[in-house]
This record gives C-alpha cells, sequence and structure tokens, in this order.
C-alpha cells in the first residue's frame, strides 16, 4: 500500500481562529493530496499498461519503488501465472528465476533459493528485469507459551482451529526460546503445506531479510507479496516440552492488509501441514471447547 506525504506550507495565524486555520490547511491538504494522488495512480497504469513484463529493462526495473516492483510481478503473474505453473511442474521445482521470459536456474528445493544479489547481477547482465516464482503454496480456505491455543472465532456458530507457536532466529539456541522466542497463536491449515507470518514479527526476531528475493502470489483473487527466510519454529507441548525445526517461511508484507487476513482479521500467523509432518506431533482438535491441545 503507497504512503503520501504532505508539507504543508506556513500559515499567518494572527487573528485568526482555530476552525478558521484548519480550514484553510484542509484545502491546501486537499489540493496537494488530489495532486498526489493523480501522479500515483497514473505511474500505476503506466505499469498495468506493460504488455511484456518480461521485457521490462533492468534499469527502469532498477528505479521502480518496492511497491512499483510488486506491481509488476502481479502484471508478470497475470499474463504468465499459467506458463509459471507449467515450468515449475515440468520441472517439479520448488523455484524459477526468470529474466527476459527466459528460465535462468531453478532447484526442486527452496534450501537454495538465489539471494536478490545473485538475481540483480543476472538481470544486469541480460539487461533485463529479473523474476523469482515459487511454487503455488495452496492454501486452503474460502505469557508463558501455552500447549493450548483457543481456536480463532469466526463467527457465532463458526471458528478456525489454531495452534501455539514460536518463532525465532535460526540460530537462537532452544533454551532461550521460552524467553527470546516470540510467541504467537497461529491459525492450523492442514490444507497448507507452508508456514505464512507476518515480515515485520520476523525482522522482529533478527532476521535479515534486505538479500532476499521479492516474490508475489495470488490468493482468493488479490495478490501478496514475500520472501522466504529460514527461521526457528517451535510448538510447545502437553509433555512441558518444546519441538523445534528450523523451516523457510513465507514472511508476507504488509500482513494486515494482505488476502492472508480476509477470512480472519485478527490471524497472526497460518501454520501449514509441514509442521506436523516435520515435528510428528499428536494433537487433539476439540470441536466442543474449540481448543487446539498439543499432546507430544
Amino acid at each position: 500500500m503507497a504512503e503520501i506525504t504532505l508539507q504543508l506550507s506556513d500559515m499567518e495565524m494572527e487573528g485568526a481562529t482555530a476552525e478558521e486555520l484548519v480550514e484553510r490547511y484542509l484545502e491546501q491538504a486537499q489540493l496537494m493530496l488530489r495532486q498526489k494522488i493523480r501522479e500515483l495512480v497514473e505511474h500505476q497504469l503506466e505499469i498495468l499498461a506493460i504488455k511484456d513484463p518480461f521485457k521490462v529493462s533492468f534499469a527502469e526495473f532498477e528505479r521502480m519503488s518496492e511497491e512499483e516492483q510488486a506491481q509488476l510481478r502481479c502484471v508478470a503473474l497475470r499474463r504468465y501465472g499459467q506458463w509459471v505453473d507449467a515450468e515449475l511442474a515440468r520441472r517439479k521445482a520448488a523455484w524459477i528465476l526468470v529474466v527476459g521470459g527466459e528460465v535462468i536456474s531453478y532447484e526442486t528445493s527452496l534450501d537454495s533459493l538465489p539471494t536478490r544479489s545473485y538475481a540483480y547481477t543476472i538481470a544486469q547482465q541480460k539487461k533485463l528485469a529479473p523474476f523469482l516464482f515459487t511454487k503455488e503454496p495452496l492454501i486452503e480456505e474460502v505469557a508463558m507459551p501455552s500447549h493450548i491455543s483457543i481456536w480463532s472465532s469466526l463467527a457465532p456458530d463458526d471458528a478456525y482451529p489454531t495452534i501455539p507457536i514460536l518463532i525465532a532466529h535460526s540460530e537462537l539456541p532452544d533454551d532461550a526460546l521460552v524467553l527470546k522466542g516470540l510467541s504467537l497463536i497461529a491459525d492450523f491449515d492442514t490444507g497448507s503445506p507452508a508456514i505464512f507470518l507476518n515480515q515485520d514479527n520476523v525482522r522482529g526476531c533478527g532476521v535479515d531479510l534486505e538479500d532476499l528475493m521479492p516474490l508475489t502470489r495470488f490468493h482468493l483473487g488479490r495478490p501478496y507479496h514475500y520472501v522466504v527466510p529460514t527461521i526457528k519454529v517451535a510448538i510447545p507441548t502437553r509433555a512441558d516440552t518444546i519441538r523445534s525445526g528450523v523451516f523457510q517461511v513465507y514472511a508476507v508484507r504488509d500482513w494486515s492488509n494482505s488476502p492472508l487476513t480476509l477470512v480472519n482479521l485478527s490471524r497472526q500467523a497460518l501454520v501449514g501441514r509441514n509442521a506436523l509432518l516435520q515435528f510428528g506431533l499428536e494433537i487433539n482438535l476439540n470441536g466442543q471447547s474449540q481448543s487446539t491441545t498439543v499432546l507430544r
């Protein structure tokens, strides 16, 4: 979401009432805001009008803001989404790096995602914008850390299962997780194989995201933008133990305004079946009490 900053000029205050000054400032701000929004919209329309995002030069791409680059990735997915998914499937790849409509590199695991600096080096050589795409994550939707979590209430007769988690920098020792890890109640969705987190929370754990290549996908018809860092995720159990492991997660930018929160506006995170399988957890989902208990 774009931010607009207005620099209002000073006004003569002598002899004016507070209400009069407010009206003058509002009038000035309205004119400036209209012009700023016009410039913003015109620039976004220019990006949307790009016939072939794969032909955008690297120089032009570099001049774009983070928001404009995200918009360009949306255009690329709308134009070439089927081709991207076909290329991923044909190679059985977890990701592909595309420059100029050509798959430059790919791997079958997210462990080897290219960095931003690597992608930019290739793009600079080819003088075209770089695009990194991952497989569709398949989200299935239309105090002391506890091993029990109360479900997220969606309506008087509906609730979303949750699971308690801790997140931290991948190098934080397990014995420091309770004191230094970030405790969250995540919505639990076995229809998704991935973990989705608020990018701000991940950065708050001391994880460096600067050299990670940004990505874009669509969910419920709306785009979300993310990077894929490696962090430590832990889940407390009823046996007073904490199961922890290192995961690659989808760290989503502008979380509260992303489609990840459309179903549940108070959602803090979304945990998929990969945590269940990696930890070999035994979980009790209690519909009567609308709570999740991690048994072991």
